[in-house]
């Protein structure tokens, strides 16, 4: 962890000769800060430390003191509390959520799901921001942010437009990198087809005929039907 200071206002009326860091031992119990882990007493000028080989999820205390030519030692700066650990990795698995029937049924909503990252960075949990273009390959804008659940509905979409959407997981530590990129035209579910009929009867075998549901409500205004599914 990198820690930084601002030189005191007052130096007791001489030179300061530098600084020193101590942390407690980062178990959470508010222990005396006893460990001596930066010595600059000969380097005024630097104001800030780095600290390495910390463990990960721990929370560490530090605080920093002030020695001056006469050889005294200031009393310590505000405590500052440090929780350890580094972003998640990216989220996995984003797609289309097939699942939610209120998202099939509109031309303006998409339903997106995806797994958890591998690892949270470890911290105990993370959050998720939601990215969407403007459906003409645009920069990315945050649709939501904040939440925990790993489901969501994008709503407000023109029908009709192909969007790109992206999902990226945080930790206190900051943003992890992004997700795959899912590319969803914004339409409805068909309505079904209607008049089907069966015709040439054989031992093994029967034609079926059918007649297609006619756009708009295909899916969306401009929105072509891929194909059909039998189902017996």
């Amino acid at each position: 962890v990198a820690l930084a200071w601002t030189a005191p206002a007052s130096t007791g009326g001489v030179s300061l000769t530098g600084y020193r860091l101590y942390m407690d031992d980062c178990t959470n119990t508010n222990s005396a800060l006893g460990n001596l882990v930066y010595n600059g007493t000969m380097d005024p000028t630097t104001l800030q430390a780095s600290v390495s080989g910390l463990k990960s999820t721990a929370t560490c205390r530090f605080a920093v003191t002030a020695v001056n030519l006469a050889g005294y030692e200031s009393a310590a700066s505000t405590v500052e509390s440090v929780v350890i650990g580094t972003v998640p990795s990216a989220v996995r698995n984003l797609a289309v959520d097939t699942s939610d029937s209120t998202a099939a049924a509109s031309e303006t909503t998409v339903a997106l799901s995806w797994t958890a990252p591998a690892s949270y960075g470890g911290l105990s949990s993370v959050t998720y921001t939601v990215m969407v273009d403007d459906g003409a390959l645009g920069d990315f804008t945050a649709f939501s942010s904040g939440q925990t659940d790993t489901t969501v509905r994008v709503t407000g979409l023109t029908s009709s437009l192909t969007y790109r959407f992206q999902v990226h997981a945080s930790n206190d530590m900051g943003d992890g990198d992004m997700s795959n990129i899912v590319y969803v035209q914004s339409n409805k579910q068909p309505n079904a087809p209607t008049g089907l009929t069966f015709s040439d009867f054989g031992s093994t075998t029967a034609t079926l005929s059918w007649s297609a549901p006619v756009n708009p409500l295909a899916g969306g205004d401009g929105v072509t039907l891929t194909g059909f599914n039998i189902y017996f």
